[in-house]
């Protein structure tokens, strides 16, 4: 509860900071308020950077409605979802105990969580999604119900939205079903 408290504090700080850390100022809410001034999407050639922008979308609704400060906010709420998310899947997984200490070691890295909550960066939305995939595939694995199956490829697809590196949770998600089933084949014969 604290921990909570003392998350939302600093999130809702940063969020009254202006943007700032090169990835923020150079495209993840630059290319949203080009978008917004364009009046649509497009191509934009000059920006090196054009990578999946799932989070930024994101962003683009809180910049069309008010400002950065908006996606600031999105963001500390992403980082809040994400201690949620660790908690979940580590109590899923394990225990209460282990989901708390797993939200407890999230949120004492300063250097990538604090930053990334702090400057807007799309690494926070990333890893929600990533860590649900996970979960997805746990309940999947352990119910059969293929509505966990078909949750954990649209978080993976989400996870992919947001940067390249979201392509390993789509394969890694695969394979793991690959195997699991394959395996389950050979068990039953």
């Amino acid at each position: 509860g604290v921990a909570v408290i003392f998350f939302l504090i600093v999130a809702l700080f940063a969020s009254c900071v202006p943007p700032f850390g090169g990835d923020t100022t150079i495209y993840h809410y630059v290319i949203p308020k080009l978008y917004i001034q364009a009046g649509k999407l497009f191509f934009y050639p000059g920006n090196l950077f054009n990578m999946p922008q799932g989070i930024e979308m994101l962003y683009l609704v809180g910049l069309h409605l008010y400002k950065e400060q908006v996606g600031l906010l999105l963001n500390g709420l992403l980082g809040l979802l994400s201690i949620q998310a660790m908690y979940i899947y580590g109590k899923r997984v394990v225990d209460r105990q282990v989901g708390l200490l797993a939200a407890l070691l999230f949120i004492s890295i300063p250097v990538d969580v604090w930053y990334s909550i702090m400057t807007g960066k799309n690494d926070i939305g990333f890893l929600l999604y990533a860590t649900f995939t996970l979960y997805a595939m746990a309940e999947w694995k352990a119910t059969m119900q293929p509505r966990y199956l078909l949750l954990c490829g649209v978080l993976a697809g989400f996870a992919a939205s947001t940067k390249y590196i979201g392509l390993y949770v789509v394969l890694t998600s695969m394979a793991m079903v690959i195997w699991y089933c394959l395996r389950k084949m050979i068990l039953e014969r």
